[in-house]
């Protein structure tokens, strides 16, 4: 379910997760999962699929160095772990800003609107951006794998759009380090005091 309903329509959101647990009752094979889901809408959900004999596989969360209201994301992420709920991170990347070269300023898209949106983050994100530049640097590897790395250092499964040959071998080096502790606390850091933020979703539920 991609969209939690309990803003605008609360009472359907049962109703889609009821008729799901009849197929599951029925031999249908698929997992359940949620998305954009605030921790206490999740904790009721869990409660209500329990009662159903169900489980909750999996939840996916905006969640990268720029995500907003971090500190929710990170509520949503317990739950997961006490509940043993797989905890997808999309937008890792933040629409490819964190990839941005924080020494260069030629556009590098020919989307319009892709140009728009970064040099509209350029600035508030240059801290964010040199930092991940220069742990980069030190490990020999691209802005984007120690975004992502972030990710997985603290054992979420990053959903990556890519869109190139390049950008998927890339990524698949993310797998061949990690980042130490040292590495991760500087990047929290910076990124709690960074200017902008992404917008929040207007649909997650609380």
């Amino acid at each position: 379910m991609h969209w939690s309903t309990a803003k605008y329509n609360p009472w359907q959101e049962l109703g889609l997760l009821n008729n799901l647990c009849d197929l599951k009752d029925q031999g249908f094979d698929f997992q359940i999962g949620l998305s954009n889901i605030g921790p206490q809408r999740l904790k009721k959900l869990i409660n209500f699929l329990a009662t159903r004999d169900q489980r909750l596989n999996s939840v996916q969360i905006q969640f990268s160095l720029l995500a907003p209201d971090l500190q929710k994301q990170y509520r949503v992420k317990k739950i997961c772990e006490e509940n043993n709920i797989n905890f997808f991170a999309y937008s890792p990347l933040s629409f490819g800003i964190l990839c941005l070269d924080p020494d260069k300023e030629k556009k590098i898209e020919n989307s319009f609107i892709r140009n728009a949106l970064f040099e509209n983050y350029k600035k508030p994100t240059y801290d964010l951006r040199r930092c991940l530049k220069r742990i980069a640097n030190k490990r020999s590897v691209s802005q984007a794998q120690v975004a992502i790395n972030w990710c997985c250092y603290q054992g979420t499964i990053p959903l990556v759009g890519m869109r190139k040959k390049s950008q998927v071998i890339d990524v698949s080096n993310v797998f061949k380090w990690n980042l130490n502790k040292d590495e991760f606390t500087v990047l929290q850091e910076v990124s709690k005091n960074c200017l902008k933020k992404m917008p929040k979703n207007p649909f997650s539920s609380v």
